[in-house]
């Protein structure tokens, strides 16, 4: 099919979205292109949101040609995006992907800051579609954890470390997983 013959955000969106599903990054990452400034138009706020949001992570792993490293900058402005129109459950969506972006990018301290800042973490039990990548779905449900359940989140982050090529993004997962580590569990039914 030929990208250039669809025009209807809708008609975009599913093919972008059928792309990502069959893995085919290129192709979704750019009609992910073609298809967020047109996000406006759709009808459904939801909608909107969702469209940043999978436009985010494609942009994740998606490589540059120049240097190979991922478009973290323009997938934080996608992700910016989306919190600025997300609502109630779709929060915790968009602030997880969100602080995942952040820490890929060096920025642990911001990601750290909305993480925090951000109620009803433990309450994200999904698997979320959106994520492209299966270490995205484990680092978002470790990060959804920290607090609530820090021996499963450090769970999460060693199996994620094993999966992670050495770079800047693996440096974050071992300081968060060594933070953690010197966590104190909490006595059953203390709040945090």
């Amino acid at each position: 099919m030929d990208p250039r013959s669809l025009d209807a955000p809708t008609v975009l969106r599913e093919a972008a979205d059928a792309a990502r599903r069959a893995g085919a990054h290129d192709v979704a990452h750019s009609l992910y292109r073609r298809v967020v400034p047109l996000a406006e138009h759709l009808a459904d706020r939801r909608e909107r949101v969702r469209v940043l949001l999978e436009a985010g992570h494609v942009e994740m792993t998606t490589r540059r040609a120049s240097g190979g490293t991922s478009s973290l900058d323009e997938a934080l402005g996608l992700l910016r995006s989306a919190s600025t129109i997300a609502q109630g459950r779709e929060r915790l969506d968009v602030a997880l992907s969100l602080a995942l972006c952040l820490d890929r990018a060096g920025r642990m301290d911001l990601a750290n800051a909305l993480l925090t800042s951000t109620p009803g973490l433990s309450r994200w039990a999904d698997s979320p579609a959106y994520a492209v990548a299966a270490e995205d779905r484990l680092a978002l449900r470790a990060l959804a954890l920290e607090k609530s359940n820090p021996a499963e989140s450090r769970m999460l982050l060693a199996d994620l470390l094993s999966r992670v090529a050495p770079g800047a993004w693996r440096d974050v997962l071992v300081t968060r997983l060594a933070r953690l580590a010197s966590t104190k569990p909490r006595a059953p039914g203390k709040p945090r």
